[in-house]
Formats: C-alpha cells, sequence, structure tokens
C-alpha cells in the first residue's frame, strides 16, 4: 500500500519537473509506472533464482527477495528519472533555471523569434 503513495509521489514529481522543462508528463508518467511493476518483478525473479542457486529449491525465500524486489523498482524509477533529467528543454529560445524548486523561464528580449 505505501508503494502506491510512493509512486504517485514521484508520478507528481516528475510530471513537475517536466511541465517545467515545457513538456507533456504523462508519457514519463506511465513509463515510470511500468519500469517499477517491471524492474519490481525483474529483481524478485533475480533474487528468488540466486537464492535458488545458493540454498536449494526447499529454503524459505524470505524477506530477502522482496527487498531485491524494491531494489529493482527504485532501479526502474531512477532510469525513468534519468531519462526525464536529460531531456532537454521544449522552448527554442528561452532557458530554465531553477530557483528555490520552480523553473524560471526566461526569454531572450533581442531574438525577433522569440513569443
Amino acid at each position: 500500500m505505501l508503494e502506491i503513495f510512493l509512486v504517485i509521489g514521484l508520478c507528481k514529481t516528475i510530471g513537475k519537473l517536466l511541465r517545467g522543462k515545457g513538456r507533456k508528463p504523462f508519457w514519463m508518467q506511465v513509463l515510470l509506472v511500468v519500469s517499477w511493476i517491471v524492474g519490481e518483478f525483474a529483481g524478485g525473479i533475480v533474487a528468488a533464482i540466486v537464492h535458488v542457486i545458493r540454498y536449494g529449491e526447499n529454503a524459505p525465500m524470505g524477506i530477502g527477495v522482496y527487498v531485491f524486489a524494491i531494489l529493482g523498482a527504485a532501479l526502474g524509477a531512477g532510469f525513468t528519472f534519468l531519462i526525464a533529467y536529460l531531456l532537454p528543454a521544449n522552448h527554442p529560445h528561452s532557458s530554465l533555471e531553477v530557483s528555490g524548486g520552480t523553473f524560471e523561464r526566461h526569454i531572450d528580449p533581442n531574438n525577433p523569434y522569440a513569443p
């Protein structure tokens, strides 16, 4: 249940970041949710396989598999945030500066093509 609230908060954060860059956040938010789920499954499956190889088939899995599942989900979300941070601003004649956690748009007054 707490994971759902965490994913919602991450979606809001990535949405704010992308809106500040002048981009629509919907598809990146979808990618965040998908990469969270895929990363969680992948981390859990890898941990389960390693556990079975190391301890045998009848050993209890324990909380270790869940921990690796959460680590996989965090890696998936981190990958999505990396993509969002590397995207350039969608304002061709302006630059974005971060001040106090918000993005401010500065337009070049000498550019005749700027809005």
